[in-house]
């Protein structure tokens, strides 16, 4: 979508362009890779997460704009590896007949 609204500007007019997936995921790939690279860079060089600060400090200032309430991000999953692992190993196990010991029904607690 960055791509499809940056094109929507590129004349510095706006003009319709439709979002199509097979058109922008190209390009979406390419951004998110800067952007991984920009955060695994600014991380080395700088020890800080600079992409984070910048997210960050977009979203208090949207909010703020638009008289919105903020919203406290989590800095990791909510779901803990351990319970992302069990999820996965009682898939497995359902998958191949077998309950491993456990109710393949049931989905692991969250940790």
């Amino acid at each position: 979508m960055i791509q499809c609204a940056i094109s929507e500007w590129s004349t510095g007019i706006w003009a319709n362009i439709p979002f199509r997936e097979k058109t922008h995921k190209r390009f979406y790939l390419k951004h998110l890779k800067d952007l991984e690279k920009f955060r695994n860079d600014s991380i080395n060089i700088t020890g800080s997460d600079i992409l984070h600060d910048i997210c960050t400090t977009i979203s208090h200032e949207g909010c703020g704009a638009a008289s919105a309430p903020e919203v406290e991000h989590l800095a990791q999953t909510s779901i803990s590896d351990a319970a992302l692992s069990n999820a996965i190993m009682a898939y497995a196990s359902k998958k191949r007949g077998t309950t491993g010991g456990g109710d393949s029904n049931t989905v692991p607690a969250a940790v």
